[in-house]
């Protein structure tokens, strides 16, 4: 019998060596206006508990310094709950003079306490609240591995967290999702975007055969990553 020297895995059980990516960011749940307008502090957290996948922390993101106070309110009513909160610095502003520096707050027990550092978009924070499609370079970001957040919208929180996920482990797997969930968040009408939203903050059916085709193919792929990859 001939050995094979050769070590591409196409012989034996052999698997090539690769260094997994161990993923700096974290993966705040982006607040935006209409969250605040049209859902409760109590739907924001379970919003954000769903993200996370955890009864036990979550992390948020907010462009409004007024959203502060309004966690300061409430987190004593979740005692059990960590909260981190992504949102401007009340004592610092950015470089350009528009856009301030971030700071991350933590809520627990009834105690808030601060990170000494604060976070500058662009350079730590991906500034997905302004401009979304910089998300269509989420592997390409999770790869170089450099930013600290990257904020997510709700409509496709869940498709992006899994591929999170994944990618570390199976890089290629991970950008087919990502091309998937593209492609899926491409077909999508204003109508049908407004109507994942919903979904998400009205607890509507997360499937229903009355939605249009373009819904139903992209909560099909959010099931099944869902599903398929614990976080």
């Amino acid at each position: 019998m001939t050995e094979h020297s050769c070590k591409d895995g196409s012989h034996g059980s052999f698997k090539p060596a690769r260094k997994i990516i161990s993923i700096k960011a974290r993966f705040p749940l982006i607040v935006d206006q209409r969250m605040r307008d049209s859902v409760t502090f109590s739907g924001i957290t379970e919003l954000g508990t769903l993200l996370a996948a955890s009864e036990q922390y979550l992390y948020l993101f907010c462009e409004d310094p007024a959203f502060t106070e309004t966690v300061r309110k409430h987190a004593p009513e979740y005692p059990g709950l960590r909260i981190h909160l992504l949102a401007p610095a009340e004592e610092a502003s950015g470089e350009s003079g528009w856009a301030p520096a971030y700071a991350l707050r933590h809520f627990a027990a009834g105690e808030e306490k601060q990170d000494p550092a604060l976070y500058t978009p662009g350079k730590d924070i991906l500034e997905t609240w302004r401009d979304p499609l910089l998300l269509d370079r989420f592997c390409d970001l999770l790869e170089e591995n450099t930013l600290k957040f990257i904020p997510l919208p709700v409509a496709g929180m869940l498709i992006l967290r899994s591929i999170a996920t994944v990618f570390p482990y199976d890089t290629y797997l991970g950008r087919h999702y990502l091309s998937q969930y593209i492609a899926a968040r491409n077909a999508l009408s204003p109508d049908d975007r407004d109507l994942l939203i919903d979904i998400k903050e009205k607890g509507l059916p997360r499937i229903d055969d009355a939605y249009s085709d373009n819904v139903l193919r992209f909560l099909k792929i959010e099931r099944k990553l869902y599903t398929q990859y614990s976080h």
